[in-house]
């Protein structure tokens, strides 16, 4: 990392920018062909697009993000990323994902019955909602991001409970998202979310290896544990790490015998 920030200084180009999350330096990290993907194992999903996204790391919180993507319009984001070819960037989200997380979710909060108001925001096409209101929750889904004029019409009550299932990874501004999520959590409610962290991916030395930075699936904000902590205290929310892909937002009324619960359940799984 200290090579690209020399080299970048000395050459005048790809300065330091803001941090979203915590306004610290963020130098230039490396750049990304546009059409790299999570789906890339044997070998690449698209053909290479020839254009190149940077990506820039956090000196202080390890936030890494694109800034150019996330100055896109709508439009743009539809055209490029969020197309009919997206599944093949992420073959899980239509079905496999949200299944799996309806099934998961039942285990880890086995107390969420017709009486615990339940969100899924960023919930797509509400399969994973549908999914709990069929074991008995009171769920609904709310997607601001979405194209499905049904999901994208904001809840005018308050929920225990908030599920932010592969959201955070698309946002194109963090704190905004999360401004969101606090203007619709119960005094007491609970925020369970899903993102990979890059804690052990020692970025700054090993650059953009980690399957996870793929511009062609919309990961343009890459987080640490201390990326969603900042997050969490800028908005009045405590940050618990479940597993590198799990983590929860609570108040300080959130019941702690609803968070000891969840952690336990998700820890035996």
């Amino acid at each position: 990392m200290l090579i690209n920030v020399l080299r970048n200084i000395f050459h005048g180009r790809k300065r330091p920018l803001p941090c979203p999350v915590c306004g610290s330096a963020a130098p230039f990290l490396e750049s990304l062909d546009l059409n790299k993907s999570c789906a890339d194992t044997t070998q690449p999903v698209f053909s290479h697009s020839g254009q190149s996204v940077d990506y820039h790391l956090c000196a202080s919180c390890g936030f890494c993000f694109a800034p150019e993507i996330m100055q896109w319009t709508e439009d743009k984001l539809r055209t490029r990323i969020y197309n009919d070819d997206y599944i093949k960037a992420d073959p899980d989200y239509v079905e496999k994902r949200p299944d799996s997380f309806a099934a998961t979710l039942t285990t880890i909060f086995p107390l969420a019955n017709s009486s615990l108001r339940h969100l899924d925001f960023g919930g797509g096409d509400g399969r994973m909602s549908r999914r709990l209101s069929e074991a008995g929750w009171n769920s609904q889904a709310y997607d601001p991001f979405g194209a499905d004029g049904r999901l994208a019409e904001p809840p005018t009550e308050l929920f225990d409970l908030i599920t932010a299932i592969e959201v955070f990874e698309h946002a194109q501004d963090p704190h905004h998202v999360m401004a969101q999520l606090v203007s619709l959590l119960a005094p007491d409610g609970m925020i369970f979310f899903s993102t990979l962290v890059s804690d052990g991916e020692n970025l700054a030395t090993n650059g953009l290896k980690w399957q996870y930075a793929a511009p062609r699936n919309g990961h343009i904000s890459l987080h640490t544990r201390e990326t969603l902590k900042v997050l969490g205290r800028q908005h009045g929310l405590s940050f618990t790490s479940l597993s590198d892909n799990a983590h929860l937002y609570s108040t300080p009324k959130t019941p702690r015998a609803r968070m000891k619960l969840s952690a336990i359940n998700h820890s035996g799984r």
